[in-house]
């Protein structure tokens, strides 16, 4: 009887130490750097991302555009090469939610967007006079909802909507934005959402006082039913 249980002992334990190798593998194997969205080349064109590879290829003394090229085929080898590998071992990190759903930062945020949700009571405002900002990231007088926006996993939602890859989960934030609104305040005809874009200054034009030049992009106006 005890050398059953010692048999069965030393199973266990193989088994658990494969099991614990098995895991580590498979965690490791997950968290290896994936570009995400970032394998869209449509989202290459921000101009955060344009700094960043005329940076690299200024230092290393390559072609803007050749280097960006080779770079992008690059990453398609490694994004293919990392699917056939984790592949065995996502029926796992599906079932046990051990998966890397995120990635690391790469780069500073040169050209950081705000959201901003404006209402109007005409039916097709054509001014700006007819626009009033109920809400503005970091705003202190455009507060609407402003707890339910610093939240972090909406932050991070916000923040994703500002990029062309996440076109369509941004225009379905706004009509969920606009309903909740037209619920709210029944004398509301009209919702835009729309982000502003400001190039973060540097050390000598904040010393100059100069003010950046705000643009405007991915308006979305929604109207009552």
């Amino acid at each position: 009887m005890a050398e059953r249980l010692g048999w069965g002992s030393r199973l266990l334990r193989q088994f658990r130490a494969i099991f614990v190798a098995f895991h580590i593998v498979a965690v490791c194997l997950s968290a290896a750097p994936a570009p995400g969205a970032g394998m869209n080349r449509a989202a290459w064109s921000d101009p955060t991302v344009q700094r960043e590879f005329n940076a690299w290829a200024d230092r290393l003394g390559q072609d803007p555009d050749s280097f960006q090229d080779r770079i992008w085929a690059a990453a398609v080898r490694f994004v293919e090469l990392r699917r056939a590998v984790l592949k065995p071992f996502v029926p796992y990190l599906r079932t046990t939610g051990t998966e890397q759903s995120w990635q690391m930062f790469v780069a500073p945020h040169r050209w950081p967007t705000r959201l901003q949700i404006q209402v109007s009571r005409d039916p097709r405002p054509a001014l700006s006079s007819e626009w009033e900002t109920l809400f503005e990231e970091r705003s202190d007088t455009a507060t609407w909802k402003a707890e339910f926006f610093e939240r972090e996993r909406m932050r991070a939602t916000v923040f994703r909507w500002g990029w062309p890859t996440y076109a369509e989960a941004y225009k379905r934030g706004c009509n969920a934005l606009a309903q909740l609104i037209f619920e709210e305040m029944p004398e509301i005809l009209t919702v835009r959402c729309r982000f502003s874009r400001v190039q973060s200054p540097g050390p000598a034009k904040l010393r100059a006082g100069d003010k950046p030049v705000v643009e405007w992009r991915y308006a979305r106006v929604v109207k009552r039913p």
